[in-house]
């Protein structure tokens, strides 16, 4: 898995490489230079829930499949398995009526739970032990992710 970055090309320093600030600088202080018609990623109305989303959905499922597939012990690997599939059945309870998770069109946190989504089947259900299901054995979910899928510059992440 590539970490995503941003680099000064003439020096080829890295600038950073942290993702979560990296995204929402580029929803935020880049905003300029998005193209016409891009979704604000980070409205300024959702982002205490967008925040509140991000960290559950961080701690739980983009870094729960890892606590789960570099569990040192049986013991940790139950606690994270329970904790990720605990935390996907809350969000497709929240995603039962809603077509995105925080407002009425994509945002932020679409796009981090995507980045685990699309990865759930191939990768951390068989290598991470992830297995009480697959994605596409939870209809809510695996309806979210293909509708994200088909969403203008997601089938290329």
């Amino acid at each position: 898995m590539s970490v995503p970055a941003i680099v000064d090309v003439p020096s080829g320093r890295l600038v950073t490489n942290d993702y979560p600030r990296i995204t929402l600088d580029l929803s935020t202080e880049w905003r300029e230079y998005h193209r016409p018609g891009a979704p604000d990623l980070y409205p300024l109305e959702w982002r205490d829930e967008i925040d509140e989303i991000n960290e559950l959905v961080f701690m739980d499922v983009n870094d729960g499949v890892y606590k789960a597939g570099f569990a040192s012990s049986q013991e940790a690997y139950e606690r994270a398995h329970d904790a990720l599939f605990a935390r996907l059945d809350w969000l497709s309870e929240r995603l039962a009526n809603r077509r995105y998770l925080v407002g009425d069109h994509l945002t932020e946190a679409d796009v981090r739970l995507f980045t685990t989504l699309a990865r759930f089947d191939p990768v951390y259900h068989g290598h991470f032990k992830c297995n009480r299901h697959k994605l596409a054995e939870l209809p809510v979910l695996w309806a979210y992710a293909r509708d994200l899928y088909q969403t203008p510059g997601f089938a290329g992440m």
